[in-house]
């Protein structure tokens, strides 16, 4: 393990008591990071407070929290050994907000092929969440969500595609054009 990544571990042991070290997942724009509390899967998200602030951060743990509690299968946050949701950390000379969530049983699509009963599935779950957020109600002072499209993740994703997707990153222009 590179000093970095001790670094990061120590940060993380300092706020939550996890038992492995942190095995890198994926970035887009979190850095996501698996380990274990006890013999408790855990995912771990980093989020450089130039991508989110930590109240859009709150605001995103209470439409998931309210999606828990109304029987959606979605992640749950572990609390800080302070009791928080989210920790801010200062690595690598930036500040970074931490989330922990208990990883949710399941696979992921792009690990199973799509069938009838993954797409059905899928739509239930879509169909629920957009049911419920008929009546969700953000907290009053919550800031709004950017619009997925003008999201830096999604802009960040945009970039990745190399000439072969050329065409697609076309098409999912005019799509976010056609919703602007």
């Amino acid at each position: 393990m590179n000093t970095d990544n001790l670094a990061l571990n120590q940060l993380i042991k300092s706020n939550w008591p996890i038992t492995t070290e942190l095995i890198f997942y994926r970035n887009v724009a979190n850095d996501i990071y698996f380990s274990k509390i006890n013999d408790l899967e855990v995912v771990v998200r980093l989020t450089p407070s130039s991508q989110r602030s930590v109240s859009e951060i709150k605001s995103e743990l209470n439409w998931i929290n309210y999606l828990k509690k109304n029987s959606v299968n979605v992640c749950e946050t572990v609390l800080s050994s302070q009791q928080n949701e989210i920790e801010s950390i200062n690595f690598l000379n930036q500040i970074y907000h931490v989330v922990i969530f208990k990883k949710v049983n399941g696979a992921r699509l792009a690990d199973r092929s799509l069938n009838l009963e993954v797409v059905k599935n899928w739509a239930h779950s879509m169909a629920q969440m957009h049911n419920l957020s008929e009546t969700y109600s953000p907290l009053a002072d919550s800031p709004k969500r950017k619009f997925w499209h003008k999201d830096s993740a999604f802009l960040k994703s945009l970039e990745a595609h190399d000439k072969s997707t050329e065409e697609i990153k076309i098409e999912t222009l005019k799509i976010c054009l056609l919703y602007t």
